[in-house]
């Protein structure tokens, strides 16, 4: 555990599989620089399995690979996880984030650190017949927190709540967005999310956003017409220092050498 200055690591879109030996190698440097930095927490904020939603086998592996890991875990869903919603056909369902939580833990969670809330809202039950109700209540708990760090699967919006349209799969759905931003109108905390599989970090409002890169070897996510784009793997720190958070991306490629260099000292 860190000593002086909690810190929170973020990993997102690992999308492993069983028998994906370049995801499983991504993986295992994203777990060697936790090893190394040995955080208070790691947050896993969704698409934890890539392939086929209802595929046991990958759910195992991956939670194996996660109950390895030399820290707490906590995670919440993505699409490959529990299914998607709008604008596609809805297709998360009860039985499915029953599954998750079997193999992850809860879906949806908060937990306090030196003066930070932490919470983890399952978004990707929003507008898909579920009890959306639950995500709020952890989203109001978010907003009312001095200081605070919320985080989603899908992205909060792109451009602008009321401005990226009803077609796109990259953000929460369109009535969702508009509520969280909604909900959110004072947050002066950070929103954090995956999904998008690039790094970014832009300022809305009173608010911080970080888009977390994807830890597996994937394509960023693209809007149409535009094409997928090279993405580069990576993971997020965030050192809460009282009343500030210094948010850093690390690269995969960095977290190697500096593995590597540990290694030979």
């Amino acid at each position: 555990m860190s000593a002086a200055v909690p810190l929170v690591i973020q990993v997102s879109d690992t999308h492993l599989r069983r028998g994906d030996e370049a995801a499983d190698l991504a993986f295992a440097t994203a777990a060697g620089w936790i090893a190394r930095r040995r955080p208070d927490l790691v947050v896993h904020t969704g698409d934890i399995v890539g392939g086929a939603v209802d595929e046991e086998a990958d759910h195992a592996h991956a939670a194996a690979l996660l109950r390895a890991l030399p820290c707490p875990v906590r995670c919440i869903p993505g699409n490959h996880d529990v299914g998607d919603g709008p604008p596609r056909p809805p297709s998360v369902t009860a039985e499915r984030v029953a599954r998750f939580e079997a193999f992850y833990g809860p879906a949806q969670w908060h937990t306090l650190l030196d003066g930070w809330t932490l919470v983890g809202a399952d978004a990707m039950r929003c507008e898909t017949g579920l009890d959306e109700a639950l995500v709020w209540e952890e989203v109001a708990l978010a907003a009312l927190a001095p200081r605070a760090i919320l985080f989603l699967h899908k992205a909060p919006f792109l451009l602008d709540p009321a401005a990226d349209g009803t077609a796109t799969r990259a953000t929460l759905p369109a009535a969702s967005r508009l509520r969280l931003a909604e909900e959110l109108s004072g947050f002066r905390g950070i929103v954090a999310c995956g999904h998008r599989h690039e790094f970014r970090l832009f300022h809305r409002g009173g608010a911080t956003v970080v888009w977390a890169p994807a830890v597996a070897p994937l394509l960023a996510e693209a809007n149409p017409p535009a094409a997928p784009l090279p993405a580069f793997p990576g993971l997020i720190e965030y050192d809460l220092r009282g009343e500030t958070a210094i948010i850093r991306h690390v690269p995969l490629d960095a977290a190697r050498i500096a593995i590597a260099a540990d290694q030979r000292a």
